[in-house]
């Protein structure tokens, strides 16, 4: 109940009277009766308060399947005044004022947004690349800004590479233009009195960071004090700032084995294996990574952003 709370924005008591008058979901039982929510649950709960903010009585939303709920909002998006203008050359400030209005971005309006970012980027027009980028982010919400434009941008700039539309000096302008509002968004949350610790970083040589960036920027949305290190932290590095910080729960990013050499696994294990001594370690890798097979006693592995971002809730509410 109280991830279901974090990740939904909406109290208790609703959510309660939407499961047991409505039906609106069914979440699983614990043992001892404690509700259990599925990662299914929490976007259907997301959207229903999406659809109820907009003027939806939850009686007549209960009923309706996850994908005619999306229609619904997806229907009402593409007959927005807002959405129209997105449709026929609407700048960059309508864009954001519509996310603001309906608490995200629509396909076609997040599709303008990162075409125009990168237009700017492949002509070289820094600045204005990373004013369209800064006022995004102070309309949007925290994760709809990393998730509908940060994340996509990067995944575009790698797909652009390969077309060689983008040489690498355009996938390092992104990357650091990207990195940098990312870390500065970071140090204007607010870390809630008593919240635990966390240190977020990537073992050594290990220089793709975005993952590592992105685990550091959830931890801190959801009020913990997240203490991003970087890439490529040598592993008595690591194992001092952990001391130093009074044993802080450790979060690493890996990236697959091909493109650190053969005895990539053997070392990655080795340096778990060091830091585990001091407590739990989480670890953010791909599904087929061979970490996800190790039995090693501490060790949590993660393949999505959503797994984390509720076992982070946990981690906070439960004491740590």
């Amino acid at each position: 109940m109280r991830t279901a709370v974090r990740l939904t924005g909406l109290g208790a008591d609703t959510l309660r009277v939407w499961e047991r008058r409505y039906n609106a979901v069914c979440p699983g039982r614990t043992s001892g009766g404690g509700r259990r929510y599925s990662q299914q649950d929490i976007r259907r709960l997301q959207t229903l308060a999406e659809a109820s903010a907009r003027g939806h009585k939850i009686k007549d939303l209960a009923g309706l399947s996850d994908e005619e709920l999306a229609g619904l909002l997806s229907k009402e998006d593409s007959i927005s005044p807002i959405a129209a203008a997105a449709g026929q050359g609407a700048s960059s400030t309508s864009l954001s004022q519509r996310a603001t209005e309906t608490g995200g971005l629509s396909h076609p309006a997040q599709h303008r947004l990162i075409e125009e970012y990168l237009g700017l980027v492949e002509r070289f027009e820094a600045s204005r690349a990373e004013a369209l980028l800064g006022k995004s982010a102070a309309m949007l919400k925290p994760k709809e800004f990393l998730f509908d434009l940060a994340l996509p941008i990067l995944h575009r700039t790698g797909a652009n590479w390969e077309k060689d539309r983008f040489t690498p000096a355009h996938e390092h302008l992104i990357s650091q233009q990207i990195k940098s509002l990312l870390i500065s968004l970071m140090r204007y949350t607010n870390v809630v009195k008593g919240a635990p610790k966390v240190l977020v970083a990537t073992p050594a040589g290990m220089f793709h960071e975005i993952g590592a960036l992105t685990a550091a920027f959830l931890a801190s949305n959801l009020g913990l004090e997240s203490i991003y290190l970087g890439p490529d932290l040598p592993d008595e590095d690591l194992v001092l700032a952990r001391k130093l910080t009074g044993g802080a729960l450790m979060i690493l990013s890996v990236i697959d084995p091909g493109s650190m050499g053969q005895n990539h696994p053997k070392r990655l294990r080795q340096s778990l294996s060091q830091l585990l001594e001091q407590g739990e370690v989480w670890v953010g890798a791909s599904s087929n990574h061979p970490v996800q097979g190790w039995a090693l006693p501490g060790l949590r592995v993660f393949s999505s952003f959503d797994a984390f971002e509720a076992a982070l809730v946990d981690y906070q509410t439960s004491g740590h």
